[in-house]
């Protein structure tokens, strides 16, 4: 029988879930604080209601993920100077050193997506990725 897509994605997603959860171990951090991490990467200011957007998740949930992270010195949090109502987030030098570490995971479970995969093949693999992701918006 032919595997659906979504068995599929899920069947990539529990391959590198894997190392994930080693990681996850080693640096002491929940699966929350995790996707918080992989959450921020590309984004130059982090703010308190941009993470929850980008997470997809609530305003009272990110703030008990942000509230953690502060405990465990992994990021600091100040007011905004042009939004009262806004917190910034940045990350700590622990925090940075975390971050550094997961981006290296992320981008060695890139690697062995790739290893096996043509330049040509790269690209439609991404383009057809990211109609699917756009589909799935669209709903």
């Amino acid at each position: 029988m032919n595997p659906s897509i979504i068995q599929l994605l899920q069947e990539l997603r529990s391959a590198c879930f894997e190392s994930d959860l080693a990681l996850i171990e080693k640096l002491t951090i929940s699966q929350s604080e995790m996707h918080f991490f992989i959450a921020s990467i590309e984004l130059e200011h982090l703010h308190t209601a941009t993470m929850a957007e980008k997470m997809k998740i609530s305003p009272s949930r990110i703030s008990r993920i942000i509230e953690k992270m502060v405990q465990n010195k992994l990021i600091k949090r100040s007011a905004d100077k042009t939004d009262r109502r806004a917190i910034n987030i940045e990350f700590t030098s622990k925090g940075m050193q975390y971050l550094n570490e997961i981006e290296n995971h992320l981008n060695s479970c890139e690697t062995k997506i790739k290893e096996n995969l043509n330049s040509d093949k790269i690209e439609t693999l991404k383009d057809n990725l990211s109609f699917l992701i756009e589909s799935m918006k669209k709903q």
